[in-house]
């Protein structure tokens, strides 16, 4: 898979975008999109595809193939390029 960081505001503003949008190729994985979704970060996934993972509790779990997208929170802003 391929992880993506980027600052909290921008994160927030990729997750109202993408949340509106209606696409028949991608899904959003995050929680407003499913009230169980339960990690700190969210995932685009590319439907019609298959990618099978354990989950934290070790079951076998069946998704798209995805990127994970990670919020940045407390970045010094002298540091950020």
């Amino acid at each position: 898979d391929i992880d993506i960081t980027m600052p909290r505001e921008d994160f927030n503003k990729f997750i109202d975008a993408v949340s509106n949008l209606n696409s028949s190729d991608y899904a959003l994985g995050w929680i407003t999109t499913n009230k169980k979704y339960y990690l700190p970060f969210a995932k685009v996934y590319k439907k019609n595809t298959i990618f099978i993972d354990d989950d934290l509790l070790g079951s076998k779990v069946q998704t798209g193939i995805f990127i994970d997208i990670f919020p940045l929170d407390y970045l010094n802003k002298n540091n950020y390029r």
